[in-house]
């Protein structure tokens, strides 16, 4: 093997911190298999706390904390039970963490789909781990966001991962001067461009000290095909339903065709989008998307028989789908608002159907109707695109 990967020792060493909704430290992505003794610079340490064991910590998992005051502060009164720990009930930070340094895990794939080896860009490289209030319903709070990133300084990372905005001028926002701070110390800040897209003016960051990273496709596609009666044959890209749906309906559309599944005896389903990109999410039943296109030509086979007829079939993982990369359409676009002629997001990575870990106490999807939990999940953003680049970065 050639290339900046293996010329980096797969990122051996090197300090990852991560910003974000924690870790679940029982994914195979972070053990330390491999791993040699943890570099004597770092000064980091491993705090346990709610359902979270300092034995979880290894030569890969080297630091955890949890940063909570602030956002407990200004919500004394708030129904939110807030873990006390780095424990990651979202996924999102998992996601991330492995996306960027997990271990080689062999034998993996996503419910038959992207079968293989999951491994994080630097996957010989530590990972700090620096969570953030995991509330939905409260967010969180600049002066949670400034401690990670201070505490994470002086424990010594090389690289931060963050998927948080900025907002406001960079002199009066918090989160670009803390990132100021970071970079003068040396550490290199990987942060997400927004998933706001295609709007101008939706970038996270116009900070030109940060890196900021917008989502680029992959020629790799998940897809269904659906075999008409008729002998045609279309491939559609995610999962399965026949109606039509509008752009910005289908959380809305899936949740009722759920419904509708339910003691029907429905097999599956055919959903066409009329959007170009197609979702990657899970909608607890068979269904395939399809683009308007691929759509006419089904609803052209339905109307022209009394009894229409279709197979789908799934599990299919297949490459070389051009034009890739190409910016994927929720990417958030510059310039900056607050300082227009940066030119961000700076570089664009693979954000788009990303597998990595996930937590395994919710469901895998927002969607989704059922309880199905995965210890790996694809998801999509700029989130996973951040991460992407932190090996060109070692290298």
């Amino acid at each position: 093997m050639s290339g900046a990967w293996p010329a980096s020792d797969f990122g051996r060493d090197v300090i990852i911190g991560v910003v974000d909704s924690g870790i679940w430290p029982e994914s195979k992505s972070f053990d330390d298999e491999g791993m040699n003794d943890i570099p004597r610079r770092w000064k980091g340490g491993c705090f346990g706390g709610a359902n979270f064991s300092t034995s979880f910590c290894n030569r890969k998992l080297i630091g955890v904390r949890f940063f909570n005051k602030g956002v407990k502060a200004a919500n004394p009164k708030s129904s939110v039970k807030f873990m006390d720990s780095a424990r990651d009930i979202l996924g999102h930070g998992t996601h991330v963490s492995s996306t960027a340094a997990g271990n080689f895990v062999h034998g993996i794939s996503y419910s038959g789909y992207a079968s293989g080896t999951a491994k994080g860009m630097a996957p010989r490289s530590r990972l700090a781990i620096y969570k953030l209030a995991s509330s939905m319903e409260v967010g969180f709070y600049s002066s949670d966001v400034i401690a990670a990133i201070d505490t994470a300084m002086s424990d010594g990372v090389d690289i931060l991962s963050l998927s948080i905005a900025s907002s406001g001028p960079l002199y009066e926002d918090p989160i670009s001067v803390t990132t100021f701070a970071a970079t003068s110390k040396g550490v290199l800040v990987s942060q997400a461009a927004g998933n706001s897209g295609p709007s101008l003016n939706t970038i996270s960051s116009g900070a030109p000290w940060v890196l900021v990273v917008g989502a680029g496709t992959l020629d790799r596609e998940f897809k269904g095909t659906i075999m008409l009666g008729n002998g045609e044959q279309h491939n559609a890209i995610g999962k399965i339903a026949l109606c039509q749906v509008d752009s910005g309906q289908l959380e809305e559309s899936a949740l009722v065709l759920a419904e509708t599944f339910e003691g029907t005896g429905v097999a599956g389903a055919i959903i066409i989008l009329n959007q170009s990109d197609l979702p990657d999410d899970e909608i607890g039943f068979p269904a395939i998307f399809v683009r308007s296109a691929n759509g006419k030509l089904i609803l052209d086979y339905v109307n022209s028989t009394q009894e229409p007829t279709a197979t789908l079939m799934f599990h299919e993982t297949c490459h070389g789908r051009k034009p890739a990369p190409r910016l994927a359409l929720y990417s958030s676009r510059g310039p900056s608002q607050s300082y227009p002629l940066i030119l961000k997001p700076d570089v664009i990575a693979p954000g788009d159907s990303i597998l990595a870990s996930w937590q395994e106490e919710t469901p895998v999807s927002p969607i989704i109707t059922g309880d199905k939990v995965s210890s790996f999940n694809v998801d999509s953003g700029t989130s996973m695109a951040a991460p992407m680049l932190l090996e060109w970065q070692l290298y």
